[in-house]
């Protein structure tokens, strides 16, 4: 099945856990009109398409896992940098192009994980992303990278994985 498009009416949800389910079609519009969605677990469906730019709208959003859906193919949206409390942001195993937005540099504080393995996602590292202060794990293998790491990441002090 897919994802319900009324589920952006439930506006005292917290939790949505609705990954694993062999979920198709494409992530609702309408979930951005859930500003007090704590985490949103959609991975290992077979969702396509984008993620869409009102997800950037839930700002209580801490977690936003679409993992392993392997079709979504856009951009990585540079409105996800809108929900600055974000502190894991999962986004490996798909088929996202484009660059990594120097835009994710907007978490600050918050981000701890930002997982953007097995892509195609091409460009240069961001040098912005060393502004990440409290990222332990950067994961940007598996994609089409190119030019050199920048020295910004060695501010890191707390990266753990890379």
């Amino acid at each position: 099945g897919t994802i319900p498009t009324e589920f952006g009416k439930l506006n005292k949800m917290e939790y949505l856990y609705i990954d694993e389910n062999l979920l198709t079609g494409t992530i609702p519009t309408e979930l951005g009109r859930l500003t007090a969605l704590d985490w949103l677990y959609l991975g290992w469906n077979n969702l396509k398409g984008r993620i869409p730019t009102e997800i950037g709208r839930m700002t209580s959003l801490t977690v936003f896992s679409v993992d392993e859906c392997h079709t979504l193919d856009s951009t990585i949206p540079t409105e996800l940098a809108l929900a600055t409390d974000m502190y894991y942001l999962i986004l490996n195993g798909n088929s996202f192009t484009g660059t990594i937005p120097s835009e994710l540099a907007a978490f600050g504080t918050s981000l701890d994980r930002l997982y953007l393995q097995g892509n195609q996602l091409s460009g240069t590292i961001p040098s912005e992303l060393g502004m990440l202060s409290e990222l332990q794990v950067l994961t940007i293998e598996e994609n089409n990278l190119t030019g050199t790491i920048p020295t910004t990441l060695g501010r890191l002090s707390v990266l753990q994985t890379l």
